[in-house]
């Protein structure tokens, strides 16, 4: 590459990085636009500022011949931000779905803020190769700035859809769910008819071990696609609100490691995702919330005016939100269908007996799941035995084995 060649590739990296600013500011004209891309239109013009005042302060041409690989870096490092732009900005569908396709293009660079870094590191390496004017050494600083500031965007570079996330709720698994289909339907009438564009909260009540947890996970499941994202923090204690915050940041953000933030910090970044005006479909899910005394749920929700949270409660009375009541199931059929799926057991040895024990426990899912796991451990212990264990009150008895898990129930007093 000849040295007049490094100047036109100069030139042309200023050129590609107009065009570039074009589109952003022809982006923002019809919808707003993200964190990262505003941060990174802001900065493209001190780039393009600093190149020109490069070109025009170097001594000769000859100075920038031995540069040809960083100039060569830099112009491609601006084309690839221009082609992900037009891959964005150009098509039908939404930007981020674009976005998304971007990066499954271009693969490990593809953020516009990694590529921006880049760029401003090669700029910094042509200034270090020439006489170093007070212009210069005000150039270096701003690079500098602008270096730190694409880092922190770097560093949260978020995923634009997340889809369900529920890998640490409770288990639930497929036919488990009994007897609540037409309240998942109302549910869902509850968020598609709302009209406020506000932050949707919903309080799912009701006594331990009615399934309040069960409802909420299975609307996740059930309707999943209606969101963006979907995530599910365990909301029994403060500190498992920042445990949850932390794995919710880690699935959010492209951060190498997440463990060296700041709770506070992991919050701010999390609810500044959750607020951006172009991320709007997501489903958070509070569970378990019962102790009111020990922390206020309200600090842990994004100041955002759109978006939905649930929460599982014991005490819905006392917790601001549009109120779900769950409640024991009331059909006996589903209290028998609990009982045979969990048992193992086929409808032919269920006679009275089994009718009888499902009115008995009441039609909390809890009980039922239990009386039909510990059924299923005990193949020789028979319903009449364990109606009949049940009736006389024999704890020692039904409970002399290890205390049955119900892998869908945190504890005792979900």
């Amino acid at each position: 590459m000849t040295c007049s060649d490094v100047i036109s590739g100069i030139s042309a990296t200023t050129t590609i990085l107009h065009e570039s600013i074009r589109s952003l500011d022809d982006a923002s004209a019809t919808s707003t636009l993200p964190k990262n891309l505003r941060t990174v239109r802001c900065r493209l013009p001190i780039i393009v500022d600093i190149i020109q005042t490069l070109l025009e302060h170097s001594e000769s041409a000859d100075s920038f011949c031995c540069l040809s690989l960083i100039v060569a870096n830099c112009s491609g490092h601006a084309a690839r931000m221009k082609r992900i732009l037009e891959l964005v900005f150009d098509g039908d569908d939404t930007w981020e779905k674009r976005y998304a396709e971007a990066i499954r293009t271009f693969g490990d660079i593809t953020t516009v803020e990694s590529l921006l870094k880049l760029i401003a590191e090669d700029i910094q390496s042509l200034i270090m190769h020439n006489p170093v004017s007070d212009d210069h050494l005000k150039q270096k600083s701003d690079l500098d700035e602008i270096i730190h500031e694409m880092r922190s965007l770097m560093a949260f570079s978020f995923q634009i859809r997340r889809g369900l996330c529920f890998g640490r709720a409770p288990y639930l698994a497929s036919g488990h769910f009994v007897g609540r289909e037409s309240q998942l339907d109302e549910i869902m009438r509850l968020e598609s008819g709302r009209m406020s564009q506000k932050l949707h909260r919903l309080v799912f009540g009701g006594i331990r071990g009615v399934g309040k947890t069960q409802l909420a996970i299975a609307y996740g499941h059930r309707f999943s696609n209606y969101y963006e994202s979907c995530f599910w923090l365990d909301a029994s204690s403060e500190s498992t609100m920042n445990k949850s915050f932390r794995t919710l940041a880690s699935l959010i953000f492209q951060y190498q490691d997440i463990r060296d933030l700041h709770e506070r910090d992991i919050m701010v970044r999390v609810h500044e995702w959750l607020s951006d005006a172009t991320n709007t479909r997501w489903l958070l899910v509070f569970d378990g919330y019962n102790s009111l005394e020990h922390f206020d749920i309200e600090t842990f929700y994004p100041p955002a005016s759109h978006g939905t949270v649930i929460v599982t409660t014991r005490r819905p009375g006392l917790i601001a939100g549009q109120k779900v009541q769950v409640s024991p199931l009331e059909n006996v059929e589903d209290r028998l269908k609990i009982l045979q799926t969990r048992s193992g057991r086929n409808k032919s040895q269920f006679g009275s007996d089994a009718e009888v024990l499902a009115r008995q426990l009441g039609g909390l899912p809890l009980d039922l799941v239990t009386a039909g796991l510990y059924l299923r451990s005990s193949p020789l212990f028979t319903i009449a035995k364990y109606l009949q264990a049940y009736k006389k009150r024999q704890d020692c008895q039904i409970g002399s084995r290890r205390p049955v898990k119900v892998p869908e129930y945190k504890d005792s007093s979900s």
